[in-house]
């Protein structure tokens, strides 16, 4: 970080335009919204570990876009804090 805060890799609003009712569970960890992640998690037979079409975990996109408690909410649903994504990173890499 070079002491400027923290560096987020990615735009946060890339998916600002999608509708509700067409957003998945990882469009909803990227907009940081908590409930509708635990929602999917808790009705849904959803993997914590799956990975999207860019190769990255739910963890990895909570940590990607600095997002504390959903960090701590899929921790507790034991996400791999370990898991790597394409590139061979782990979540902590973000």
């Amino acid at each position: 970080t070079a002491g400027l805060g923290i560096a987020v890799s990615r735009m946060v609003c890339e998916d600002d335009d999608i509708d509700d009712c067409d957003k998945t569970v990882f469009d909803w960890c990227k907009d940081g919204n908590v409930d509708k992640v635990k929602t999917c998690l808790n009705e849904n037979t959803l993997n914590v570990d799956k990975l999207d079409e860019e190769g990255m975990s739910l963890l990895h996109w909570a940590c990607d876009r600095g997002l504390y408690d959903m960090v701590e909410i899929l921790l507790q649903y034991n996400a791999d804090k370990n898991l790597q994504d394409s590139d061979g990173q782990s979540p902590l890499h973000y």
